[in-house]
């Protein structure tokens, strides 16, 4: 059995038939192991498209779960918003507070996954003594990507909200 040192496998599969019998090399048949560089590549790429899958079911379970708990806050303030329209406010004014209020709380969602993240990342490298390895410029994208969930799960019950008419809510 032949040892080979990392990345010469396929270098000593070619040649070995030939330094073993220079007469009928062909006779021999060797088998190498896959090219590692090639082989992470594959991997890395599967990784990545896993991963961005997950992100992908995660920011629609979010926008979901944040346009939910939105349009259970409209319909809890349904009197609220009635009461606006009844003293004036339009039906972009109400818009507009329902989705500032959507966006808060979608910033507020990606600053604490920022956070998360850096604390599970700073976790996992800890724990396997690994340097850990943080891009900073990526990290507004956390805060932005909450915003955009915020805004996007916000839309429905903004519209919802300007839509209630103040006669309506205003019934006992």
């Amino acid at each position: 059995m032949l040892l080979t040192s990392s990345g010469a496998a396929q270098q000593v599969a070619r040649q070995a038939p030939l330094v073993i019998n220079p007469i009928a090399p062909e006779s021999l048949t060797v088998s190498a192991p896959v090219d590692p560089s090639g082989l992470r590549g594959e991997v890395e790429s599967d990784l990545q498209t896993t991963l961005l899958a997950f992100t992908g079911i995660a920011l629609l379970a979010s926008i979901a779960g944040l346009a939910n708990a939105m349009i259970m806050s409209v319909i809890e303030r349904k009197q609220e918003f009635g009461l606006r329209r009844a003293i004036g406010a339009r039906p972009i004014h109400i818009t507009g507070l329902v989705l500032a209020e959507a966006v808060m709380i979608g910033g507020l969602g990606g600053v604490h996954g920022l956070f998360a993240g850096f604390s599970g990342v700073l976790g996992m490298t800890i724990s396997r003594h690994w340097v850990p390895v943080f891009d900073l410029r990526l990290a507004p994208l956390a805060i932005l990507g909450g915003v955009a969930v915020g805004a996007i799960g916000g839309l429905f019950a903004a519209g919802r909200a300007s839509r209630i008419q103040p006669h309506q809510a205003l019934r006992l």
